[in-house]
């Protein structure tokens, strides 16, 4: 009876303890330890600390398929996940990197946000088991400051025409030759790095799937870059931003990730219908346009080709 006994009680304590969820990991989305991740974002906290460095960091189509199915995955059973956040960061020996960060819509309306947007908060917390995080190669990315054994082609001028596929009323949609003048501003500018993120909806960061139903899609490049001062369709002028570009592997070495710019695989690049505009100016861009602005420059700004999104929302402007 005893020995009865003790066996019904280890099997209800092993049902017990099988039954508790998973101790949930806290992370950046690729991979960083969430204090880990705060110390590398830290030296961007106050605005304008590092000088720039050319930078790109690579990321392999796996990864970026596992951190969708992830972020996806949790807005729909745990809290309503509206995109990803990037920080500028520094690894270990001081090299300039980026991590990658899960937000979800707080509900909370943000008056100082140029979109007239809601806060999107941060968040660490993710299942253990999700195959983002049991993944065999590094999900840090392949950080680089050069042209990238060749792949990274933004860092000059090519000259040639911009795609006629691509759809140039996405609000996501940056052509070569603005992505080729965003990053050599960067690169060029004596200037410290005057922001610390860029935030990304949802509907983009899904539109990469699409991205990779071609199969030649090995992955993709984010640079460091920055708004030129001049671009008619955006109010964040002169801030440092970030570029993302999808890449393909070198036909002679596949350690090699060439840019790639051909959208005729993909006529619904990126394809979302622009709800966030608003019919008023935020307090924040009434602040930020004074009454000598240019008042068709702000009838662009609401109904041009890039809905006033500047395809990303950089912080300090709207932030957590």
């Amino acid at each position: 009876m005893k020995k009865l006994l003790s066996f019904l009680l280890l099997f209800c304590a092993s049902m017990f303890i099988s039954a508790q969820p998973p101790v949930p990991v806290f992370k950046s989305l690729n991979g960083y330890d969430e204090s880990v991740a705060k110390a590398m974002i830290t030296p961007f906290n106050n605005i304008g600390h590092q000088k720039p460095q050319k930078t790109s960091v690579w990321f392999d189509r796996t990864m970026i398929q596992n951190m969708i199915t992830l972020i996806n995955s949790e807005s729909s059973t745990r809290r309503p996940v509206d995109g990803v956040r990037i920080y500028f960061a520094l690894d270990k020996d001081g090299n300039k990197t980026i991590v990658l960060v899960s937000t979800y819509n707080s509900n909370i309306y943000n008056n100082e946000s140029f979109e007239g947007d809601n806060y999107h908060y941060d968040y660490w917390d993710h299942p253990s088991s999700a195959a983002l995080f049991n993944m065999h190669t590094s999900i840090n990315g392949e950080p680089c400051h050069d042209d990238c054994k060749g792949g990274a082609l933004l860092y000059k001028k090519s000259g040639l025409p911009d795609d006629v596929s691509c759809d140039i009323n996405n609000p996501h949609y940056l052509s070569r030759s603005l992505c080729e003048d965003m990053v050599i501003t960067y690169t060029t500018q004596a200037t410290n790095i005057n922001s610390r993120s860029e935030w990304f909806d949802i509907d983009m960061i899904n539109g990469f799937m699409k991205i990779f139903q071609n199969s030649e899609v090995d992955g993709i490049r984010i640079y460091f870059a920055q708004n030129l001062i001049n671009y008619p369709y955006t109010y964040y002028g002169g801030m440092d931003t970030f570029v993302i570009v999808p890449t393909t592997a070198s036909p002679t070495d596949s350690n090699v990730h060439k840019d790639y710019f051909d959208c005729s695989f993909a006529s619904d690049f990126f394809k979302r219908s622009v709800n966030k505009l608003k019919t008023q100016l935020s307090i924040k861009l009434r602040n930020y346009f004074s009454e000598k602005s240019d008042e068709i420059r702000k009838a662009m700004m609401l109904t041009g080709p890039y809905g006033g999104q500047d395809n990303g929302q950089l912080c300090p402007f709207n932030c957590n």
